[in-house]
């Protein structure tokens, strides 16, 4: 049976009348439903939205809609032919989102269906309630997973317009396509290890583990089993399971060894090996493991300053030295600071719908003048400083929102500013003075020739006497030698 059948007006005189799938179906929705003709007579109303409403189902059916419902929208929707879709209908302090649709017959609107999508606003509320706490946990477990080794950057996530910039997001693509080791030069901050992050993510290893190993955060006595893992029974505390080593865990992946510069002298001959060979010995192990590994280095110190002094193998060095990335520092690319700036701005508060902040324009020149000693990091914090110092329904970060280190260099800046400007408007008077002082001597305190051989008209030349005083104020010239 077709659908206009069963909301004829003959065959819905009477729910019961529903073929029992139809009724089981629309009786069982958590929907309520209601149907009305092109005259806005109900001609059939599901027990959700009977319940919904208290209405006596059987009793409403041949009753126009408005008999229940004053200001119903139904006879609107009849008239105009246009839908209504995630509406707020209130009735009796109860409110609700409702859907009225109307079916055509031939191009002739023959029915009205109205849909209680959400029968009160409070399960609405309780939804978001519950989306919120599921919200939380999915960035529990993202942080959980972030925990796993893995890459969570792409190159095209480092941000900046500038020319260095530029080169070295496209040497570290070309660079990718590589087996050959990477060492990324750099001041702390500048984002070395989101380089490191993008290179992997661009190679061909991209869906294998990318391990990170922070050389200067390990205990140099746990540097070996860390790096090469160990085998049972190995030492004294060791897990009777053994470990896998970083090098290992990194087969077919990326190992990023961050802080090179401050492995100990003894590792790096272990270190070296490794990187010769891809053959790892673990501590207590009796043959070596092969491990196919890209390795990713990074140090923001001078290694061969370290290599002239002794704190760094040289053959390392040399092995490591072979495609090179030299992150600039921001203070060289203050042209990238805005968009750092806002784009940092834009992912803490990306969580908050409708929330825009920006940088005031004060805050803009502060930040493109400072120098910025802990670089993008520095950046970052700054910005996530700032925008907690905010208050409620503020959208511009301004001075007094920032920490107050930076609070100071604001106001120290004006007066360094002030100071110079006087010294070089001071300097310019006395270096004027003196020429005047020279050219009125060679010309015998003649002031119409003075002017001349200056190249001002007269009254330039008086007002310039005028400002620095009378003629006989102004002594004459030591040395006759600047006489014509």
């Amino acid at each position: 049976m077709e659908t206009k059948e069963i909301f004829s007006k003959d065959s819905m005189v009477n729910p019961n009348e529903c073929p029992d799938l139809h009724k089981l179906v629309l009786d069982n929705s958590h929907v309520g439903i209601v149907v009305c003709d092109a005259e806005g007579i109900i001609r059939y109303v599901n027990k959700t939205y009977a319940e919904t409403y208290d209405l006596d189902r059987f009793k409403a059916l041949g009753n126009h809609i408005t008999t229940y419902f004053p200001n119903a929208q139904i006879p609107r929707v009849i008239k105009t032919g246009k839908a209504d879709v995630g509406v707020r209908f209130s009735w009796k302090g109860q409110e609700a989102i409702v859907h009225r649709t109307p079916i055509l017959v031939n191009g002739e609107i023959k029915w009205v269906v109205a849909e209680v999508i959400i029968r009160d606003i409070q399960e609405l509320k309780e939804l978001a309630a519950k989306m919120h706490i599921l919200e939380q946990k999915v960035d529990y477990y993202r942080q959980k997973i972030r925990e796993i080794p893995g890459t969570f950057f792409a190159l095209d996530d480092i941000i900046g317009n500038t020319l260095e910039i530029r080169a070295v997001k496209e040497n570290a693509r070309k660079f990718a396509q590589s087996s050959q080791p990477v060492l990324i030069l750099g001041e702390t901050g500048t984002g070395k290890e989101m380089l490191a992050h993008g290179i992997h993510s661009a190679s061909s290893r991209a869906n294998e583990l990318f391990v990170k190993v922070n050389c200067a955060s390990i205990p140099k006595d746990l540097l070996e089993s860390e790096l090469l893992g160990y085998e049972n029974g190995a030492f004294t505390g060791a897990r009777k399971s053994g470990k896998l080593g970083k090098f290992e865990l990194a087969n077919h992946g990326t190992i990023f060894l961050d802080e090179i510069g401050d492995l100990p002298l003894e590792m790096q001959a272990k270190i070296l090996r490794v990187i010769e060979y891809k053959e790892i010995e673990k501590i207590g192990g009796s043959k070596p493991i092969l491990s196919d590994f890209r390795l990713i280095v990074a140090t923001n110190k001078d290694l061969e300053d370290l290599v002239a002094r002794g704190f760094f193998r040289e053959e390392l060095f040399f092995r490591l030295n072979v495609l090179v990335l030299k992150i600039p520092p921001l203070r060289s690319r203050i042209q990238d600071i805005p968009s750092l700036g806002q784009y940092f701005l834009d992912t803490a508060t990306d969580r908050v719908p409708g929330r825009n902040v920006r940088l005031g324009k004060e805050i803009r020149k502060l930040f493109q003048e400072y120098s910025w000693p802990g670089n993008v990091r520095e950046l970052k914090n700054v910005i996530n400083f700032s925008l907690n110092s905010l208050e409620m329904g503020q959208d511009t970060i301004e001075i007094h929102h920032l920490p107050g280190y930076l609070q100071r260099e604001a106001l120290f800046k004006p007066k360094i500013r002030r100071h110079v400007q006087y010294l070089l408007k001071y300097s310019r008077d006395l270096h004027e003075r003196e020429v005047i002082k020279n050219v009125l001597g060679i010309t015998g305190g003649n002031k119409a020739k003075a002017s001349k051989l200056l190249g001002i008209s007269r009254n330039a030349f008086y007002k310039k006497l005028k400002k620095y005083g009378p003629q006989e104020n102004i002594p004459a010239p030591r040395e006759k030698a600047l006489r014509p």
